[in-house]
């Protein structure tokens, strides 16, 4: 028995003819290319009625991540990373000698007049501990008398 081939299998209904190239209006566009300092390039594509001043100069290289320009001859220099700062450092920037001594002063009298409460160093207790504290000894001795009861009659049954 012969198999008959099937044409259209595999494509939409009403799709034209295989391999057709006009979907849709392609806007104009302008590539610029890019060049970092390890002499990758890379193109970028902008609308072609953009003006020059709105194409951004630098860009990040996709694939080494340095700063790439226009200009292939100069490409633009890694910029110098300024080293993590501490709070403590912000601070100094922004506040003076004399400002620092007089909030220090500050600072020691109000813990001269509030002194931080001292934690008190319990020790770990159990909780049997903690259910002696709630009951006495009558009421201890009555919960479990009624316990055993309970489990006398559980067994007598």
């Amino acid at each position: 028995m012969a198999t008959g081939g099937n044409a259209i299998r595999g494509t939409r209904v009403g799709s034209g003819p295989m391999g057709e190239q006009d979907h849709g209006y392609h806007a104009d566009r302008t590539a610029v290319s890019y060049w970092d300092g390890l002499g990758n390039e890379t193109v970028r594509y902008f609308a072609a009625g953009l003006p020059d001043e709105e194409i951004p100069e630098t860009i990040d290289h996709p694939q080494s991540g340095l700063p790439a320009g226009r200009d292939k001859a100069n490409p633009p220099a890694l910029a110098k990373a300024e080293p993590y700062k501490t709070h403590l450092a912000y601070v100094k920037e922004r506040r003076t000698d004399d400002e620092a001594e007089q909030l220090g002063r500050i600072a020691r009298q109000a813990a001269q007049l509030n002194p931080p409460a001292l934690a008190k160093n319990e020790p770990y207790k159990t909780h049997l501990a903690y259910v002696k504290e709630r009951r006495t000894d009558d009421e201890a001795t009555q919960l479990l008398d009624d316990a055993l009861t309970q489990l006398r009659e559980r067994r007598g049954q």
